[in-house]
């Protein structure tokens, strides 16, 4: 059974969510608790689904990624949604992928350039045979990231 979340763990959270590297004693010196309940912590919350993974945040702009886009796609039918979506897991380009409410998906894509997005339009989204219609919304600039999403603060800050 998975355990709801107090004000602790959100902590642990949002520490976690600022530095995954971070030492366990950092962690435990910052929530005012030993190393071991907070391990503990950290265990059920990744065993119960809270914590997905750790990772690194690239700065894929020194990568040579300079070309996001938003790709709006809508199929050919509902019916195609599953297919459509167990393909795009294997797209490499696409970052994230949200379903909407209909028979439409928004997919978060970087690649290098122009030249490259048409390559995946081309071989990749269009190959798929799925695929009906889409728009492409071409991204100028990040100025907020994911990353900077508190769970603590979001918690509390919607309970009355």
């Amino acid at each position: 059974m998975v355990k709801k979340l107090d004000e602790t763990d959100l902590a642990i959270l949002d520490i976690l969510q600022a530095n995954g590297r971070i030492k366990l004693q950092a962690v435990a010196d910052q929530v005012g608790l030993t190393t071991s309940p907070v391990h503990d912590r950290m265990v059920r919350m990744e065993r119960d689904g809270y914590i997905r993974r750790y990772g690194a945040v690239i700065n894929k702009k020194m990568l040579g990624l300079d070309y996001r886009v938003i790709l709006s796609v809508t199929l050919l039918g509902a019916e195609h949604a599953d297919s459509f979506e167990l393909q795009v897991t294997n797209f490499h380009e696409v970052e994230l992928a949200y379903q909407l409410k209909d028979h439409r998906f928004l997919l978060f894509v970087t690649v290098k350039d122009e030249w490259a997005y048409a390559q995946f339009i081309i071989q990749k989204l269009r190959n798929t045979g799925l695929v009906s219609d889409f728009q492409t919304h071409i991204l100028k600039k990040e100025f907020k990231s994911f990353a900077t999403l508190t769970p603590r603060s979001l918690v509390f800050s919607f309970q009355l």
